[in-house]
């Protein structure tokens, strides 16, 4: 596999190192074999004395890694995938309608508990949750049950919606429905 062909992940703000040319190959091919997260796609040579492949991730990212590490399971997803996961515990690949989420629910915390919010008037003492982090995973997995996504919410204008508005934003008082239904 010629190096220039390989694309540098969309996720990876560094470029990639260029390795080392190499005239000996590993022993065993690793193209098409799965870990994890990342689908192997080709050799990519010598890095320091360890042979290197390039890997796509789930989440669209291309990578290189050591074999040794694959194999050991060591690497099973991209860099990028596991920070996210730190951070959110979501799995990247609905990355986007995460994001989706986190920002409604940020937008909720807002109106509840700043003073300064044009709504917040009517959302006084409205928020139950801990924190906005749990809300956004609380709205996400709804919107995974109603089988909604990312495109689905911006296509349909879904909104997440209190079914009793004197409940607030409590754990089965929330909803996603379309902006039209909700007025």
């Amino acid at each position: 596999m010629d190096l220039s062909e390989v694309p540098k992940g969309p996720d990876m703000n560094e470029e990639l190192p260029i390795l080392e040319p190499c005239t000996t190959f590993p022993k065993q091919d690793l193209t098409g074999l799965r870990f994890g997260k990342l689908t192997v796609v080709g050799f990519a040579g010598k890095w320091k004395h360890e042979f290197e492949w390039w890997c796509d991730c789930d989440c669209g990212s291309r990578i290189h890694v050591r074999g040794n590490n694959l194999r050991s399971g060591n690497t099973t997803q991209c860099t990028t995938c596991s920070r996210y996961n730190r951070l959110h515990n979501v799995d990247c690949t609905n990355r986007q309608l995460y994001r989706l989420c986190y920002n409604r629910a940020r937008g909720a915390y807002d109106r509840c508990t700043n003073e300064s919010n044009y709504a917040h008037k009517h959302y006084v003492g409205k928020w139950h949750f801990q924190d906005i982090h749990v809300f956004a995973k609380y709205i996400y997995d709804l919107a995974i049950k109603a089988n909604l996504d990312y495109k689905s919410i911006i296509a349909g204008d879904y909104q997440i919606d209190k079914i009793d508005d004197d409940l607030g934003y409590v754990e089965g008082n929330i909803q996603w429905i379309t902006g039209i239904a909700n007025r």
